[in-house]
């Protein structure tokens, strides 16, 4: 098999805007070059016998994509680092501590590459980047094998084309629609606002100085020392004024962050396209941002609308991180539940509350749900009590949350074993084979193990989804353990059981002892 790196250099981030200015190719020999006109290499891009290997593929594939290049068979060096846990994984960092050199990157900005002209200089830095890039990805590729990660190399790897594909669709808002509930909410703030100034008794008061608010607070006889919304949770159900503060910020922050900013990240036909990142968090999950869309507020949802003639796919797996935890733990108790599909929540609040199901409250209901959650995450006593109270508005005693503590783990005894085991080991895996080593925290060495393996699971279901997905299906978004797809509406039913079938297939690979729950919706908004 022939390996070639690849580095393209453009005059603008964007793809949709920009040009390419210089690609190079570098193999081992005397094969090394500087295109401008980047048909010449069409061939090798499109060869599937030629591994072509990049740095940020995502960025170099899309762009090659959008200009009519359907790249095969790729690999990508950061990626590579990233699954080592490099600290960082930028060529030139990789390049002084892999190789011993100080790769010049004065011309990496866009700007430098706007010029009809370009110098050699230009071609250089082009030609320097394939050039060690080819190295560094012989060094890594020996580490992974030797340290037993192929198998998480391959899966990362094979769900790249998944990343481009989202990169190149993007999903489209309905801008107009937006912008006129964004002056709706900025109504409803200033209404809350005023309402806040009346009842605090003081109209001079500014809502977005927290000095300010506490000696407001402190002129009422309102015991707060802080407006950290952790603090402010706790009195919320005793004071209106937290309450209205709260309500303000939070729609605050909505407008500040996804208000008419979001105009920024759209092009004419207001399609966005976030920065996707494959391994954007150590646990090895995806994230994105410009904007994120994990972020978006559930207002703002529906304003994502899929384009004329096209349908989305919303598709969600249901409680997966809770049964990775009963695959990992093999705790009987809980992989009965999921095996007869009852309602996990209401079976641990039954065991923690000692109380038949049929009897188990809403409060109550909720309360198991916090547990379940919550713990999966190492949550502690205070923790317990913090998220009860944000979740249910209920007070109770640190007594009360270790007594719910231990009646958790008494119900589900495999799973404090697992988490002991966690704590005591040097080194943490998911079930795809990601490794962390000893120096996480407690509540990393909790949850990385199964984070990762959710990472694993979504990776896997887009692979599976990209071998059988039609040309005209559009990836357009992946959120936390969420999958959206663009479909021809004629062809709805079909693309859902596909995305479907994928998603029990990536889950399937490694979790044999609960059965994986899809929630399925078809609409032409984005919503579940």
């Amino acid at each position: 098999m022939k390996y070639v790196a690849i580095d393209i250099e453009t005059d603008d981030l964007d793809f949709t805007k920009g040009n390419v200015k210089l690609i190079s190719g570098y193999s081992e020999g005397n094969y090394s070059c500087v295109y401008e006109d980047f048909s010449k290499i069409k061939d090798v891009l499109e060869d599937k016998n030629i591994i072509k290997i990049f740095h940020n593929a995502s960025f170099d594939v899309s762009w090659l994509t959008y200009n009519g290049i359907k790249v095969t068979n790729y690999v990508d060096t950061m990626i590579m680092a990233q699954i080592l846990n490099y600290e960082e994984a930028s060529l030139k960092y990789l390049c002084k501590k892999l190789l011993n050199v100080d790769l010049d990157k004065n011309l990496q900005s866009s700007d430098n590459w706007k010029d009809e002209v370009l110098t050699e200089s230009h071609k250089q830095y082009c030609l320097n980047d394939s050039k060690y890039t080819y190295e560094l990805f012989y060094i890594l590729y020996a580490e992974i094998v030797s340290k037993g990660l192929l198998e998480v190399f391959n899966r990362e790897m094979e769900v790249l084309p998944a990343m481009v594909n989202l990169k190149i669709n993007g999903i489209m808002l309905d801008l107009k629609g937006w912008k006129e509930e964004v002056k709706v909410l900025e109504g409803k703030a200033n209404e809350i606002e005023k309402e806040f100034k009346t009842l605090i008794g003081d109209e001079s008061v500014n809502l977005n100085s927290p000095k300010q608010i506490i000696q407001a607070f402190q002129n009422k006889n309102i015991p707060i020392k802080s407006t950290a919304d952790e603090v402010l949770a706790q009195f919320e159900d005793i004071y209106d004024e937290i309450k209205l503060l709260r309500k303000y910020r939070k729609l605050q922050k909505n407008i500040a962050t996804f208000g008419y900013k979001i105009t920024e990240y759209s092009d004419e036909n207001n399609t966005i396209r976030p920065n996707w990142r494959q391994i954007g968090a150590i646990s090895g999950r995806m994230s994105c941002s410009r904007p994120a869309l994990q972020g978006v507020p559930r207002i703002m949802k529906p304003y994502f609308k899929a384009r004329e003639g096209f349908t989305f796919v919303v598709a969600d797996f249901s409680q997966v991180e809770l049964r990775i935890l009963a695959e990992v733990s093999r705790d009987k108790t809980m992989i009965d539940v999921f095996s007869n599909d009852m309602d996990l929540h209401s079976i641990t609040a039954s065991k923690v509350f000692n109380k038949s199901v049929e009897n188990i409250t809403d409060i109550e209901r909720q309360i198991g749900k916090s547990l379940n959650f919550g713990i999966v995450y190492g949550i502690t006593e205070n923790g317990i009590q913090n998220q009860i109270r944000k979740n249910t508005g209920e007070e109770i005693s640190i007594q009360e949350a270790m007594k719910y503590r231990l009646n958790f783990f008494k119900a589900y005894k495999n799973i404090y074993i697992l988490q002991n085991i966690l704590l005591k080991s040097k080194e943490i895996r998911s079930l795809g084979g990601r490794v962390w080593g000893n120096n996480l925290k407690s509540n990393q060495k909790l949850n990385y193990c199964i984070q990762g393996t959710g990472a694993d699971v979504l990776k896997e279901s887009l692979i599976e989804f990209m071998k059988v997905k039609s040309e005209n299906y559009k990836l357009c978004a992946v959120v936390h353990d969420e999958i959206v797809i663009e479909v021809p509406k004629e062809e709805s039913n079909k693309a859902s059981k596909l995305l479907l079938e994928s998603m029990e297939k990536g889950m399937g690979k490694f979790i044999k002892s609960v059965p994986c729950k899809v929630d399925i919706k078809i609409s032409e908004k984005w919503v579940k």
